[in-house]
C-alpha cells in the first residue's frame, strides 16, 4: 500500500520530542538537571564545611524551588519551546511538505519534494507506534515519519502496521 500524505512542522517536531524523551541520553539530561545540580550544590556546601543549620534550611529551600520550578517549565513551558524551536531550525526545512512512503519484500521507500530514499529490511533498526505516528527507524536518530492521520480506519492503520512488521521480521530472519 502506498501513502501519500504531507510531512508538517508538527511532525517534525514531534519527531524531535519523541527522540528526546524516548533516548536514553535524554532522560540522562532531564534528571541531571533535575537532581544533579541540588546535589552538586549541597557536595560543595558539605566538601566547604559551610555546612550549618541555617545552610540546611536554606539550600533545602533553594533545592525545592530548583526542582518545582524545572518540572513545572518541563510540564507547561513546553509550548513556548516547541514555536522556538520550530522557528529556529525548521523553518525552511525540506523535509515539510508531500511524502509518498510504501514497502515491499526487498524494503521501504520514500519520496518527497527533494527526492527518494530507499531503505533495505536489513537497514531498518527498529520500527515504533506512538499515539500520532509510525517511525520506521534507519538510524538512532534519522527515521521515516508516518503520521497516523493517513488512515481512514483504525483497521487499515491495524492491518498496515501488521503487514509492515511481519515484512521486516521475515526479510531480517533470512
Amino acid at each position: 500500500m502506498k501513502l501519500n500524505y504531507d510531512i508538517s512542522l508538527e511532525d517534525l517536531i514531534a519527531f524531535n520530542e519523541y527522540l528526546a524523551v524516548s533516548l536514553r541520553i535524554g532522560k540522562r539530561i532531564f534528571w541531571i538537571m533535575v537532581l544533579g545540580i541540588p546535589l552538586f550544590c549541597l557536595i560543595v556546601i558539605i566538601i566547604f564545611s559551610l555546612f550549618s543549620l541555617f545552610d540546611l534550611i536554606i539550600f533545602s529551600l533553594i533545592a525545592s524551588l530548583w526542582i518545582l520550578i524545572y518540572l513545572a517549565w518541563h510540564k507547561w513551558g513546553e509550548r513556548f519551546y516547541r514555536q522556538w524551536f520550530a522557528r529556529k531550525f525548521f523553518r525552511d526545512s525540506k523535509i515539510i511538505g508531500s511524502s509518498s512512503t510504501w514497502f515491499d519484500d526487498k524494503g521501504v521507500y520514500s519520496e518527497g519534494k527533494n527526492g527518494s530514499v530507499n531503505f533495505d529490511w536489513s537497514a531498518i533498526k527498529k520500527i515504533v507506534q506512538t499515539n500520532r505516528y509510525i517511525y520506521i527507524f534507519v538510524d538512532t536518530l534519522m527515521a521515516v515519519i508516518i503520521p497516523k492521520r493517513v488512515f481512514k480506519s483504525p483497521n487499515e492503520l491495524s492491518s498496515y502496521w501488521e503487514d509492515l512488521n511481519k515484512s521486516w521480521k521475515e526479510a531480517i530472519r533470512i
